[in-house]
Formats: structure tokens, sequence, C-alpha cells
């Protein structure tokens, strides 16, 4: 170890002998508006090419939105707010009205009120319908306005949490997401579904609070506030961040009137939507009735054992399945509740009863919901995210006095090669305990500036890892659960593996 460190050293300073070691800071503000301007006019240049895209979609689907259950239902929310009927999923006029490609019947567990779904989406076409008129084509062009918006903001994301290498990530995690990214594919498939717009809030949350952190002005910590609410109104699960995200915020800034005010204004919004909810259903209910309802079909033995011979689903969503006499398959409904049956009660009862299966149950779900069998660099990118955890200000650990920093930035860095190397190539539950290792080397080992995260900050990004962590434990691996965290897993991913080099370079290891 101490004869590579003397060669790093060499070739640094043999570099700048030379002349050819000249790297401009990290923070150079010159670059980093050069790549932010460079990213900017190629997102401009694209948004007539999105926008034509929208009308091709709108007019192969002929003016319609697919008969699809959740497309099917998000129209029929948003038409009826729009017509003052509330948040009514039963149909009040013929079918037509809604611009469905094909009727189909009310779901039955369905009430005119249920409150199933997340109110943020349906509330947005609504919006949309309202002011540009009540077309289809207007929910696409909502749809794909929010899918160019996002690779255009990542630059200045990566820019603030890493500077013009930063930038760089951004905008090339912008083009891959473009080009790979499921939110994506789902709109150029004429769906009409939340996840695009769920990713915008996560998005814009991440700018105004990394711009928040760099610049410490409120202002972006109140619009950050908003931008979150805005994410928990169209995906619901994020409402478990709140709590540990206001335990952070006091922790790492202690300032009480900042996170408080915090606290209003990301709260307020949730519980209007719930007082509606509750009075209008006449029952208490927190935001959405769809986690107790969807909770028994995540957690019943179709899970483990998966559908098929080729084990469909398995650690996923398992409502039953069944094939029919012509081979297609059929959802039966068979694991969600039954009329008058509580959805908590029916998905414990099978945890309960199947304690020794818990550890396999959960492992698949782990595997389901965070193996992204997209490519490397969501993996990747992971452990950089962990890489990046620093909750300690103790510059030494009693438990190992004497051992340098440089070890643990050394040790992490070998960790992050290594899933580089293998990646999707090796079992699982490998990859698990390397991604269990990389924060725990950081948080074991003495901190010092110098040596940490390559991406600066990441400990907030860390709560919403966390927070889907925890969803994919209770329900499961899902790709729409993670797609709203998938443009900024891919920046932080390009941001390390471009910073890595650098910082090991300049840092005097």
């Amino acid at each position: 170890m101490h004869r590579l460190l003397l060669l790093i050293q060499n070739i640094r300073d043999h570099a700048i002998l030379k002349g050819i070691y000249h790297l401009p800071p990290v923070e150079h503000i010159g670059l980093r508006r050069l790549f932010l301007v460079l990213f900017l006019t190629i997102s401009l240049f694209s948004l007539p090419e999105m926008w034509s895209q929208a009308e091709k979609v709108d007019s192969e689907a002929n003016q319609t939105i697919l008969g699809d259950g959740d497309d099917w239902n998000y129209q029929v929310l948003s038409i009826n707010l729009l017509r003052g009927y509330g948040f009514a999923d039963q149909q009040y006029s013929s079918w037509e009205s809604y611009r469905l490609s094909q009727p189909i019947p009310g779901y039955p567990f369905w009430s005119d009120y249920s409150f199933y779904r997340a109110p943020g989406f349906p509330l947005m076409l609504s919006a949309a319908y309202a002011i540009f008129g009540e077309q289809t084509l207007t929910a696409r062009h909502l749809l794909f306005l929010l899918a160019w918006c996002i690779p255009l903001l990542l630059p200045f994301i990566g820019s603030n949490a890493a500077g013009w290498p930063g930038a760089i990530a951004g905008g090339v995690a912008g083009v891959i997401y473009r080009k790979v990214g499921n939110d994506v594919d789902g709109i150029l498939e004429g769906r009409l579904l939340p996840e695009v717009a769920a990713t915008f809030w996560m998005v814009l949350f991440a700018l105004l609070f990394t711009q928040f952190e760099r610049k410490n002005r409120s202002i972006y910590l109140w619009l950050s506030a908003i931008a979150l609410s805005g994410l928990i109104y169209t995906r619901s699960y994020f409402l478990i961040v709140l709590p540990v995200f206001y335990l952070y915020l006091q922790l790492h800034r202690r300032n009480l009137k900042n996170t408080v005010t915090f606290a209003f204004i990301s709260i307020l919004p949730i519980l209007i939507w719930c007082a509606y909810a509750s009075l209008t259903a006449s029952q208490f209910i927190v935001f959405t009735t769809q986690g107790q309802y969807d909770f028994p079909r995540f957690n019943n033995m179709d899970v483990i054992t998966g559908f098929g011979p080729n084990h469909m689903n398995q650690g996923a969503w398992q409502p039953g399945f069944s094939y029919l006499d012509n081979g297609s398959i059929t959802i039966t409904n068979q694991n969600a509740p039954g009329p008058g049956e509580n959805g908590w009660v029916k998905g414990l009862e099978f945890w309960a009863a199947n304690l020794s299966k818990l550890p396999l149950l959960f492992y698949l779900k782990l595997r389901a919901g965070l193996w992204y069998n997209d490519g490397r660099l969501y993996i990747l990118g992971i452990g950089f995210v962990l890489m990046g955890i620093r909750f300690r200000t103790k510059n030494s650990n009693p438990l190992l006095p004497g051992v340098p920093a440089q070890t643990g930035y050394i040790l992490q860095t070998a960790l992050i090669l290594l899933l580089a190397i293998v990646g999707n190539s090796i079992s699982f539950k490998y990859i698990l305990t390397i991604w269990l290792l990389i924060p725990i080397i950081g948080l074991v080992l003495p901190n010092k500036t110098s040596y940490d995260s390559v991406i600066q900050p990441t400990n907030w990004f860390v709560v919403f890892l966390m927070a889907y962590l925890l969803v994919v434990l209770l329900y499961g691996g899902n790709p729409r659960f993670h797609n709203a965290l998938d443009p900024l897993i891919l920046v932080a991913s390009l941001s390390g593996l471009f910073l890595i080099p650098y910082r090991s370079i300049r840092a005097n290891i």
C-alpha cells in the first residue's frame, strides 16, 4: 500500500514538473458556465423535436387515452376535477367524453370517492386541460415538456454537487435518460402515467436544494419545500421521507427556524388533502388508500415463488396471475383484500404465518427493487452516494486510532472499482455486501475534508434512497417506484467516475 501511494505521488509530481498536469479547480466558474451554456443550448434545440413527438404520438393514438386501468383512471379523475365532480372515480357521462380508447368497467374496489390514487398527476392534468383545452394532445404536450425539462436541469444539479465535472456528468446523464429512461419509453408509447411528473418534481427539488446548500439562501429552501410537496402529491410513498428529512435538515444546518418553516411549507398541502379526502369519503384517509390495498398484493406466497415457469414478478407485484386457455395472462386479484377486509391486517397475517420465509421474501424484494438491470451505471451511482455518507464531525475514531483517512478513501474507491468490474455479472447478494461495506468504511474511519465524498452534498439523497428501500421492503420491486430517482443516480454515477481520478491525482495521497 505504501509503495502504491509513493507511485501515485511520483506520477503526480512528474506530471507537474513536465507541465502536463494542469487541471483547473472543480469550482472553476468559467468552466461551470461554459458547460452549462453548452448543455442549455443543446436542450433548447431539442425542444421542437420533443414537441412534434407529442403530436405524433397523439396522432397514432387517434386522439384518445389508452384503455388500460391506470391511464383510464387518471383521465377520469382529471376530467371529473375539471367539471366540478371532485376526485371521483366514477364516470359521470359517456365514456367518449373522457377520450378513452375503449370503455372499461370501474374497478370493483373503487367507490365513487375511493382516493386510491395520489392527487398530484390528476390535478396537473386538470389544470392543463383548463388552461390549454380539453384534448389529449394537451396531456401529451405536458408530459413531453416535463420529459424535456428533466435533462435540462441535470447539468445544473451536477454543477451544484460537483463543479464543472458535475455539469458535464449532468449533461451526459440527461442524454442517457432521454435515450433509455423508462419514463420516456412510457410517453412514447402513448401512456398517461405519473412517472414523468414525479421525476420532474424530484429533479426540481434536487436543483433547488443543492442550490440552497451552495448559497445558503432561504428562498431556495422554501421553494424546495414546495417541490417536495409536489413530489409527494405525485408519488405518495415519498411521504415517509418527511420526518427523516426534517431531522437531517436540523442536524445538518442546526437552524430551527429554517427547519420549522420548511416543515410547515412542505406538510401543509398534504394536510389539506388529507382533510379533503377524509371529509369527502367520511372516513380517515392518510393521503391515499392505495397503500393498504396494495400491501397484501406485495406480501403473499406468489411474491416468493413468482409466476409461471420463469418465476415472473418474483419479489414484485403479485395481485394473482393465471393463464387463460389461449395462453394469455389474466389478473385474478386473489391477493387483494376482499370487501370489508383490511389490507394491512391481511399482509401482516401473511408475515406472522410465514416468519421463516421473511428473510427470503425481503431478499427477493431487494433484488427486484435494487438490481437495476438497465446497467452498471445505476449500481455505481448508489455506491458513490453511499461513499458520501458523512454524519460525523470528529476527526478520529477511538475504535481505530491512528488509521489515516486516506485508507478509507482508497478502500471505498477500490470497492467502487469492483462494482464497475462485476456489476450485473455476479449474484445480487454480493452487490448488497459491497454497498453495505462502502458506508461502513466511511463512517468508521477518521473523517477528513480532502477525502470526503467525491460528490458534495450527498447526505440528503441518502434519505431518499432509504425511503425507497423501505418502500421496497414493505411492498416490492417495481421500476415505476425508482424511476423518480434514476436521473439523480445517473448524475451521481457519472460525477463519481469523473471526479475519482481527478481528486485522487490532486489530493496529497
